[in-house]
């Protein structure tokens, strides 16, 4: 995968995003984008729920689901689960068939 600010290209396909991407984790079938989430428009604002799941056709197969919006600031693989970290110190464990949060803790 060949990242350029806010897109993704691979073979022939692209897919761009509205924002900058900030990290990419590649999965067995895709990957996990996080897109920034400040970004700088007057007095600027957050991206909520900014971490996406494309497949390898680089189609979005879902946005984070939790419990209420937030700002995710990084993402991460370890034992066979992705978590994306929050704004607020909670490490928020990702269903990668749905994009749901299924278990949040304290990290911070």
């Amino acid at each position: 995968m060949k990242i350029s600010k806010n897109s993704i290209s691979e073979n022939d396909l692209t897919i761009t995003f509205l924002h900058d991407i900030e990290e990419i984790i590649e999965t067995e079938d895709g990957a996990i984008v996080l897109l920034k989430f400040w970004v700088k428009s007057g007095m600027g604002y957050n991206i909520w729920n900014n971490v996406y799941k494309i497949n390898k056709s680089l189609e979005i197969q879902w946005q984070i689901q939790g419990a209420k919006q937030k700002c995710y600031t990084s993402i991460v693989h370890n034992n066979d689960e992705y978590r994306a970290v929050d704004w607020d110190g909670f490490s928020n464990v990702i269903d990668m068939k749905t994009g749901k949060v299924v278990r949040e803790y304290f990290v911070k």
